[in-house]
């Protein structure tokens, strides 16, 4: 997955290709689409450093079609009217489209090179941050991921078998780790880099933490992913705009969504 400050700012560029009454009902909602814009991530978050239920659920769904999940979410919308489960699965959307489309080029990465899937993602959040002349050592980009237990109630009905105190202490531990990642003393970021270490996690967390210089090696991928990331606004837009329409209209879904998250 691109990481998180990629999905919060192509969520953005999204939102302001789409029409009017959806930018609308999205700024109602806005924490909802918020969170949605890490899709199933979430769910990686709860109890993170053990396998459980839950964060086997969010890599369950990374593996399989995304049409599972959301004709799901569709018929449980229709049902209920959910305005704000609604703009949770239009964030969602823009996290798969992001994740379908440069997924496949991470992982000929990984082959073709010692570069991790975590270490590609991160140096790609920096560049994202630099251009947005921002401070990747200071910058903490979890700050739009706002835990709510009331959203939580209304996240929970699109998913099967996780509860809204499951849901609720993800979001909470993602906001939490996002934080203690992002800290900018480098006492705490060597500490948690070792005990990343001694844990096993240090490829698939440990290179969460944003090093002093940029790797080199990540150049290009840099290069690549922000192509990537720029064509796939206009598919993402199209695709949030089909399903919201849609729910009205009782439509089926984008073949696109027989594709999983890549």
């Amino acid at each position: 997955m691109p990481s998180t400050y990629a999905h919060y700012t192509f969520g953005k560029k999204v939102l302001s290709q789409l029409p009017h009454d959806i930018q609308n009902i999205a700024a109602q909602h806005e924490t909802a689409y918020h969170i949605g814009l890490h899709g199933p991530d979430i769910l990686f978050y709860y109890s993170p450093l053990i396998k459980n239920p839950v964060n086997r659920t969010g890599h369950r769904i990374h593996k399989e079609p995304a049409s599972f999940f959301l004709e799901h979410a569709a018929k449980t919308i229709r049902k209920s009217g959910d305005e704000k489960s609604l703009v949770y699965i239009l964030g969602f959307i823009c996290h798969f489209v992001l994740d379908s489309r440069c997924h496949p080029y991470i992982e000929e990465v990984i082959k073709a090179t010692t570069l991790s899937h975590s270490k590609i993602e991160t140096e790609f959040d920096r560049s994202l941050m630099l251009k947005a002349g921002l401070d990747p050592l200071k910058f903490n980009p979890g700050e739009n991921i706002v835990p709510d237990r009331s959203l939580a109630t209304h996240i929970e009905n699109l998913y099967v078998n996780i509860t809204r105190e499951q849901i609720y202490k993800s979001i909470v531990s993602m906001r939490r780790y996002i934080a203690l990642l992002a800290y900018p003393q480098n006492i705490v970021r060597f500490i948690v880099k070792g005990l990343m270490k001694i844990t096993g996690n240090n490829s698939s967390i440990g290179e969460m933490i944003m090093d002093k210089t940029p790797d080199l090696r990540c150049d290009n991928t840099n290069h690549k992913l922000y192509a990537l990331y720029n064509e796939s606004v206009s598919l993402a837009a199209e695709l949030v705009s089909e399903y919201y329409y849609g729910i009205e209209k009782n439509s089926g879904l984008n073949e696109y969504f027989s594709h999983n998250f890549g």
